[in-house]
């Protein structure tokens, strides 16, 4: 359902004070159709920590592990805003720790089977 607010509702709930006063670590990447999973990497890292050119001359892998280890022991919110499929959830989801800690996921989407499959 695409132009119903749901990137509109998603903004509102990441940018509000107590959802910042919460989490520790905020980082939002726009999926789309058409998506790279280097380049949602690099972004949810440009939000967490300023790139270096170490970074950006890391491999696909290496960069999941980076993301993995900035996020570790953290409370953080990622926002995945319109994927289209769960391919996307499925090349990223890995760097994200389940730590028992109030941490949060919010993805936007005009598919109700990507919520479903996540």
């Amino acid at each position: 359902m695409p132009g119903i607010g749901k990137t509109t509702l998603a903004k509102k709930v990441y940018d509000n004070p107590l959802v910042k006063n919460h989490f520790h670590i905020h980082a939002w990447c726009c999926v789309s159709q058409v998506y790279r999973r280097r380049e949602l990497l690099l972004k949810i890292l440009s939000d967490i920590d300023k790139l270096t050119d170490e970074i950006y001359n890391k491999r696909d892998q290496d960069l999941l592990e980076v993301v993995y280890r900035c996020l570790k022991g953290n409370r953080y919110i990622i926002v995945m805003d319109d994927i289209w499929g769960i391919q996307a959830w499925n090349d990223v989801g890995i760097a994200f720790p389940d730590d028992s800690n109030e941490s949060r996921i919010l993805f936007t989407s005009r598919y109700d089977k990507v919520t479903i499959e996540a």
